[in-house]
């Protein structure tokens, strides 16, 4: 630490992954990239092992670096050294700079998210046996990223004893199971009866309560209506005080409080281009208790951001900064695993090993298998990579967990100077949701401002 030699950054908190590598055979060419042709991409990012050099390829090495709240401020100073078999006292070094503010990020994140970890798959690949701990690593490793684990469309109902063991470092829970939006009245009569009493031990937990919603008939349409009205009735009349939560289109249920007050609706959730912000604001004045969140999924297509393979990869980054600019109640995406898909069946079955798998890897993240009509869309959905031990990430999720980051920053601006303040930064990242900076350099940039205002104001 500069003026304090005495004081090291410990090295238990900066993480080396070699870059791992899949092929895209068919490519969606986005306007705002490059032509990209079929090949190898880099995505996947794998823990420990010697990296693998060739004078025919880049070879990049990713650096993670976490500081604890009680880590001192300051600007820490080092060295990274590469070694070789041939050249142990090593072949290159180049300085590490890393700088700790003087403030801290709440560990539970400020912007409501729900992303489904399919546990189902997860249990399918790992085998009965090992699942409680594996699961266990799979929530610590999202928590770790800032995102809570959760559940949108497991059909079973939740495991209680693993929530409690997360529930102080988790904002919000779907405690319901998956209420189709074709659901037949019996087969709904019986989930419900089956809900009510898991629900009776959450009633004994009201900080669990407070956390409690439920989220059903996914992505409904205008003749689901009937189903919906029916379904969310009935929760909120059996579970009063927990909100109901579903997708849709505004041309389904337009942005109105009384709209979505006659679905049985307490928050709403729409896909980024049909989110108006000024509609939202007008749905709360008139009703405080409704929220409209947005979401990501398939799509939307250029010029929207998303987390798929096609887009730049800074868009993965950018979608915090849009919620926040957007004033958003929530975030939804769909899944973080979904390789139930037939594109990735064989693959998602052969956990992969760090230790031995190589760089080149046998993974597939397209949508489809070859000839499929979705063969030319890749990463949709799946974020993470099953690694024989638990969860490998991969370069989105790691933008994300800094966008998860960034949202921290402006809360905590806007908590010292307005919102209206950072809203003025915030909008010279992102102005709008179609028109925005895909330069890495002015992000950080802002982030830097946002970090040294922070700073400068004792916060």
């Amino acid at each position: 630490l500069d003026g304090r030699p005495d004081t090291v950054f410990p090295s238990d908190a900066i993480a080396v992954y070699r870059q791992g590598w899949v092929r895209l055979e068919n490519v969606t060419q986005h306007p705002a990239q490059p032509p990209q042709a079929p090949g190898w991409t880099p995505e996947v990012l794998l823990p420990g092992g010697p990296v693998e050099v060739t004078d025919t390829a880049v070879t990049p090495i990713w650096f993670t670096v976490t500081a604890a709240a009680d880590t001192r401020p300051g600007v820490y100073r080092g060295l990274v050294r590469l070694r070789s078999r041939q050249h142990p006292e090593g072949i290159l070094e180049f300085p590490l700079r890393i700088t700790v503010w003087d403030f801290v990020l709440p560990e539970m994140a400020s912007l409501p998210v729900a992303i489904d970890l399919d546990e189902e798959d997860l249990r399918q690949v790992y085998g009965e046996e090992r699942f409680p701990e594996i699961r266990r690593r799979y929530w610590d490793f999202l928590l770790l990223h800032r995102f809570p684990p959760q559940r949108i469309y497991n059909s079973a109902l939740p495991d209680l004893e693993a929530f409690a063991a997360y529930a102080d470092r988790i904002r919000l829970y779907n405690f319901g199971v998956d209420f189709g939006r074709e659901i037949r009245p019996d087969a709904l009569r019986k989930k419900v009866d089956a809900l009510a009493g898991q629900m009776a031990e959450v009633d004994r937990h009201p900080d669990w309560r407070r956390k409690a919603f439920f989220y059903g008939c996914d992505e409904f349409q205008a003749a689901h209506r009937d189903t919906v009205r029916t379904v969310f009735g009935i929760l909120r009349e059996r579970f009063p005080g927990i909100p109901t939560l579903s997708t849709t289109m505004v041309s389904v249920v337009p942005l109105e409080a009384a709209a979505i007050r006659a679905m049985n609706l307490d928050w709403i959730c729409v896909l980024f281009p049909e989110y108006d912000a000024e509609k939202a604001a007008a749905v709360r004045a008139a009703d405080p208790g409704l929220q409209v969140w947005g979401y990501i999924c398939l799509l939307p297509w250029y010029p929207y951001v998303n987390f798929r393979m096609e887009f730049p990869l800074i868009e993965s980054r950018l979608f915090a900064w849009q919620c926040y600019e957007q004033g958003m109640d929530g975030f939804l995406y769909w899944s973080w695993n979904a390789y139930w898909q037939e594109g990735c069946f064989k693959q998602s079955r052969r956990p992969l090993d760090p230790d031995h798998c190589g760089s080149y890897l046998d993974w597939s993240f397209t949508t489809m298998s070859k000839g499929g009509a979705q063969d030319n869309i890749h990463g949709d959905g799946r974020l993470l990579v099953y690694g024989v031990d638990g969860p490998l990430g991969t370069i989105r999720l790691e933008n994300m967990r800094d966008s998860m980051e960034d949202y921290e920053y402006l809360k905590l601006y806007e908590t010292r100077f307005g919102r209206e303040a950072a809203l003025r930064l915030c909008r010279t990242v992102s102005p709008e949701k179609t028109r925005f900076s895909r330069d890495p350099r002015l992000l950080r940039e802002v982030r830097q401002r946002l970090a040294e205002a922070l700073q400068a104001a004792e916060f």
